[in-house]
C-alpha cells in the first residue's frame, strides 16, 4: 500500500432494539380498491313467455383474467338506487372507492330473462 491509500476503519453499527415500538401508518391501504365488479341491471317489461340465459363462459373467462382477490380482502356490495327512493331499513349511504389508476373492462350483456338484463364489467390496475 502506498502513502496515498488509506485503510477504511469499519463503522460500529448499533444493535437493533428489539423491544422498541414503532408506529406504522397503514390506514391509507385499508380502503384501497383491489378490483371492482359492476353489474348494471336493466328492467324492461315484454309480454309473452321469456327465456333466461347467462353467458357463463364469458363470466368464467373474465374472472380468470381479472385474477383472484387476496383471501384477507374485505368485500363490499354497493347498490345504486333511484334518486328519491324511500329509505330501506338497515341500509346506509356510502360512496364508491376511487378507481384512479384502474381501467374498466366491459363484458357487455351477460344475463337476460324476459326483459330483465344485466351487463357486467370489472376494473383492473393499469
Amino acid at each position: 500500500m502506498g502513502p496515498e491509500t488509506q485503510v477504511r476503519v469499519p463503522r460500529e453499527r448499533p444493535q437493533p432494539d428489539v423491544d422498541a415500538e414503532e408506529e406504522l401508518e397503514l390506514g391509507r391501504y385499508w380502503d384501497a380498491l383491489i378490483t371492482r365488479w359492476d353489474i348494471e341491471i336493466v328492467y324492461g317489461w315484454t309480454s309473452g313467455d321469456g327465456s333466461f340465459w347467462t353467458d357463463t363462459e364469458q363470466l368464467k373467462y373474465a374472472i380468470k383474467k381479472a385474477g383472484v382477490a387476496p383471501s384477507a380482502a374485505s368485500y363490499r356490495i354497493v347498490l345504486n338506487n333511484k334518486q328519491g327512493r324511500p329509505d330501506v331499513k338497515g341500509w346506509s349511504s356510502t360512496t364508491l372507492l376511487s378507481t384512479d389508476g384502474m381501467v374498466r373492462q366491459s363484458l357487455g350483456s351477460t344475463i337476460e330473462h324476459n326483459g330483465l338484463g344485466g351487463s357486467a364489467s370489472y376494473w383492473r390496475r393499469t
